[in-house]
């Protein structure tokens, strides 16, 4: 098994010659080594969501979040993805309202 690192790199080749699935297979490698960073995981999240797999999407954005919680451009591309899986919000309510 390649590297991670190495693995991004040619999935980033790949992406850049229009590979999609090639890139997304080789994304998907450099994180079951193990060795996934912030960064790779919102790569990965990125070309699933390109793929139309919006779940798997949510699944590595999620664990980009769990590497660094309040990153914004990670909070924002799970919000657009709980948006068009239409959850807008995810659940997450700002205010409350109360009953008279």
């Amino acid at each position: 098994m390649s590297e991670p690192s190495s693995l991004e790199g040619q999935a980033d080749r790949a992406a850049a010659a229009g590979q999609f699935a090639d890139a997304l297979s080789l994304l998907e490698q450099a994180v079951q080594s193990g060795a996934a960073s912030f960064e790779l995981w919102m790569k990965l999240s990125a070309m699933r969501k390109a793929s139309g797999d919006l779940p798997g999407a949510l699944v590595a954005v999620d664990s980009a979040l769990a590497t660094s919680p309040l990153d914004f451009s990670a909070l924002l591309a799970r919000a657009m993805i709980l948006d068009q899986l239409g959850e807008p919000g995810g659940g997450l309510r700002l205010g409350s309202t109360v009953d008279t």
